[in-house]
């Protein structure tokens, strides 16, 4: 009887694969303690593709048994009557070896496909299958842009490969800033000869602007036709920047003690930062604290010191130094006195002036004059309060924080601004200094560039230093008592979202951070009372704009007396923010 085999197709296949890498070695048992794997076969792409050849390429792994491995190619993509190249030994190792063989005889234009193999008498294996293309004569280049290379603040090296394709082919970059190189500016152009394989070609670009982005292509052409590749880009770097420093306000201020602070850019290199402090105004001889290392970043960093040992009631400045290897930056220089020990009320006869513009007008006529000399009826107290509009004509009618800095820090003795009375001059007239700033206030820009005290822009950074340096100045009086009121506050359809936040951010900081408990400055928070927690003058205290309205000066005028009479009787620590 014929009998009849009915053989499973992935069998068959492997039989057929086997027999095409030459079999699975010698069939021998594996050594002791050897690997029972077959080797590890993994085909790579393969280089230096010309008219008529190729160097096909792999990895081989032999797995710890000795191993020979060679490569298949053809025209067939599943490599049936594929050609064997020579067999190659490569050992028993059990890492990764690179082989390669170069194939010739090739057809031009046309796809080729290839594996490795590996067989060892644990077994066989078979890489997977890829393909190239060989060049056709009388075809246009063959270009690749490759990435830029060597790249400063204005200038960079870009670079290309070309296969001319057996014909004379001259080549070029084309560069610019635009991301398609609609506009382009091209370079001097090179021979990159008439070979078929790929040559290695590049261009140095001279002059460009630093944090800039460019794009570029290599570009070739012969007698048949132009490339251009794809398009690659690269920024040129920021040229090297000494630290931004900016010195920040004082805190945690004691009476022999005090905490300086700063913000550090390190502008992309390694920075250090310290202070520099001491008794002089513009820091001659000033003591310089320990460095810090602040890193290598590109964004504010903050700093600080606690400074001890310190003289009571006494007046130090201060800056924040960074330096680097492209240089050494010093903030502007800030000031603080610190605290003395505490401030005896004053007697039954207290001198006050409040000054003020539009929005505390409206509070003087709720009632201030009235509810103090109530007070004063029943108490037996001699307590006399005069109001003042300040600044005024001919100085703008600005009230904030860099006007009052203007006026009272920068002013000082017989020098005035505009015919102002300066702070020496209302200290002598007056036991109580109170003052405001108007709604405008309320409309903080964001902070940009370094921060400076003498700055009439509304920022954070600005509003800090001016506050840091009004307090200091204000301490050095220690006989008289001042209460500035938290801003005036703005409504919703007067401001925006961001600008409302960051005047209570300073609202705040003023009334948690720069009020300190122990010396003669105070606040009266007129901002909570107005805002009644929300971000704006609510509807109810408003006028037909940001002025408050009568009935509000109304209910809050008491509240304010009531907070003068607690700082002028030395419960200024202790007593109700609001007067409530």
């Amino acid at each position: 009887m014929k009998k009849s085999y009915c053989l499973v197709p992935s069998l068959l296949l492997l039989c057929l694969a086997l027999a095409a890498c030459g079999g699975g070695g010698s069939g021998a048992p594996p050594p002791p303690g050897a690997s029972s794997l077959p080797p590890t076969a993994t085909t790579q792409a393969a280089i230096s593709v010309t008219t008529s050849g190729a160097v096909l390429n792999g990895s081989v792994n032999p797995n710890g048994m000795a191993t020979d491995v060679w490569f298949e190619y053809g025209l067939n993509p599943l490599l049936v009557g594929a050609t064997q190249s020579p067999r190659q030994t490569i050992g028993s190792g059990v890492a990764a070896v690179s082989v390669n063989y170069t194939a010739s005889g090739f057809t031009t234009g046309t796809t080729y496909y290839f594996r490795v193999c590996a067989s060892s008498t644990a077994g066989t294996s078979l890489g997977t299958i890829l393909n190239c293309t060989t060049g056709s004569p009388g075809s246009a280049p063959t270009v690749t842009t490759i990435a830029a290379s060597g790249i400063g603040t204005d200038n960079a090296r870009i670079s290309g490969s070309v296969n001319p394709n057996g014909q004379a082919a001259n080549a070029w970059f084309e560069w610019g800033t635009s991301g398609t190189l609609t506009n382009y500016f091209p370079t001097s152009t090179q021979s990159a000869g008439s070979g078929s394989s790929a040559v290695i070609l590049n261009a140095t670009l001279t002059g460009l602007s630093s944090g800039t982005p460019y794009y570029y292509r290599v570009a070739a052409t012969n007698g048949t036709g132009t490339s251009r590749g794809s398009i690659l880009s690269f920024t040129t770097s920021l040229p090297s920047l000494p630290p931004i420093a900016t010195t920040l306000g004082a805190t945690n201020i004691g009476v022999d003690n005090a905490t300086v602070n700063g913000h550090v850019n390190p502008n992309g290199l390694a920075t250090t930062a310290y202070f520099e402090w001491g008794l002089d105004n513009q820091l001659v001889g000033a003591t310089a604290t320990s460095g810090q290392s602040i890193g290598s970043g590109n964004s504010n960093v903050a700093v600080n010191v606690a400074l001890t040992g310190l003289t009571d009631n006494t007046t130090y400045y201060y800056r924040v130094v960074g330096t680097n290897s492209a240089g050494t930056s010093r903030g502007i220089i800030g000031s603080f006195t610190t605290k003395v020990n505490g401030v005896p009320p004053p007697g039954n006869t207290v001198r006050i002036i409040f000054l003020h513009h539009s929005t505390g007008g409206v509070i003087w006529d709720g009632g201030i004059p009235q509810a103090l000399a109530s007070y004063n009826a029943s108490h037996a107290t001699q307590y006399s309060i005069t109001n003042q509009t300040y600044p005024d004509a001919p100085y703008p009618w600005e009230n904030y924080p860099y006007d009052y800095w203007n006026l009272w820090v920068a002013h000082t003795g017989a020098s005035m601004d505009q015919n102002q009375a300066n702070l020496d001059m209302l200290t002598r007239d007056y036991d109580v200094v109170v003052f405001k700033h108007c709604f405008p206030v309320s409309a903080i820009d964001p902070d940009v560039g370094p921060a400076s005290v003498s700055s009439s822009t509304k920022s954070l950074q600005n509003y800090y230093l001016q506050y840091g340096a009004l307090k200091a100045r204000l301490r050095g009086f220690p006989n008289k008592r001042f209460i500035v009121w938290t801003g005036a506050a703005l409504r919703i359809e007067d401001t925006t979202l961001e600008n409302a936040t960051r005047a209570k951010t300073f609202f705040d900081w003023v009334r948690n951070t720069w009020d300190e408990k122990g010396d003669n400055v105070f606040v009266w928070d007129f901002y909570a009372l107005e805002t009644e927690g929300t971000l704006y003058l609510t509807p109810a205290n408003a006028d037909t704009d940001s002025h408050p309205n009568k009935a509000f000066g109304q209910r809050v005028a008491p509240l304010f007396v009531n907070r003068l009479v607690d700082v002028i009787e030395g419960r200024g620590d202790t007593g109700s923010i609001t007067g409530n």
